[in-house]
Order: structure tokens, then sequence, then C-alpha cells
């Protein structure tokens, strides 16, 4: 039981950890800082990878001990004592971390998703004044009909 308890205790760390990242990718995206967030996606990138191989030990432990196939509550369920009480813990700590790493997810998805919009918006607007005018020398924007007229007689 006690490796059960301590994949548990990796994933809860694995929790912890990339929403560490989310709260940094939600910084940095009000802040409007693309390299930045770009690096926490890499990081967030390199977790996900971890939490693979994290899941797999945990598959194979507990096809071990005769767990494979039930989920943590069942595993709970079948356990007693010191053992139940330890496992409950990691439980609810795990449930609380997910909370948490929710709420993270999606304030860092709101503000991503705010300043894609924003980028949308001065590109739809800078395609509208380009299609509307010319630019003179100083930058400004400047409104003229086509010079150029028909000669069909």
């Amino acid at each position: 039981m006690e490796k059960i308890i301590e994949i548990l205790l990796e994933t809860l760390q694995f929790i912890r950890d990339i929403t560490e990242i989310e709260k940094a990718k939600f910084n940095a995206a009000n802040k409007n800082d693309v390299f930045l967030i770009n690096k926490y996606m890499e990081k967030e990138q390199a977790l996900l990878l971890k939490i693979r191989g994290i899941d797999k030990k945990r598959e194979k432990i507990q096809k071990e001990l005769g767990f494979d196939n039930l989920k943590l509550k069942d595993i709970i369920e079948k356990t007693s004592g010191d053992e139940r009480k330890r496992l409950e813990n990691v439980y609810n700590d795990i449930n609380n971390s997910l909370k948490i790493y929710k709420e993270s997810f999606d304030d860092a998805k709101q503000a991503l998703e705010l300043n894609i919009h924003r980028i949308n918006k001065k590109l739809n607007d800078m395609d509208v004044y380009q299609n509307n005018g010319i630019y003179s020398e100083s930058g400004d924007i400047i409104n003229s009909k086509s010079s150029f007229t028909s000669r069909r007689v």
C-alpha cells in the first residue's frame, strides 16, 4: 500500500506544479508577455510527459496489488486503519489541489482568450484601414478614391 501512497503523492506534486505554471501563465498573459507565456507552455508540456510516466507506474502498482481498474475511492473502501486514513488524506489533498488547478487553468485560459481577441481586433482594424486608404509619409491614413477612370466610350 505504501507504493500507492508514494505514487499518489507524486501525482499530488504534479498537480501543484502545473497549478503554479497556470498561475504564471495567467500573470504573463496579463502583462502581454508572449515570450514568457511560451516559456511556461514549454514547461507545461514537459510536465505533461512526466504525468504519463507517473500514471503508467500507478497502473502497474495497482495491478501488482490486485487493484487494477479500481478508482481511488474503491481502493480506499478496501483498506482499513492507518492505511485508509492516509489514503483518505491524500485523496482529499488531490481533490483540493485539482479544484485550485481548475480555477487557475480557467483564469489563464480566459486571459489568453482575451489577448487573442484583442490581437484579432487589431488585425481586423488594420485590414479595414489598409483596404480603405493609403498611408502618408507620416503614417496617417489618407482615404482616397481610386484615381483610375474608365476609358470606355
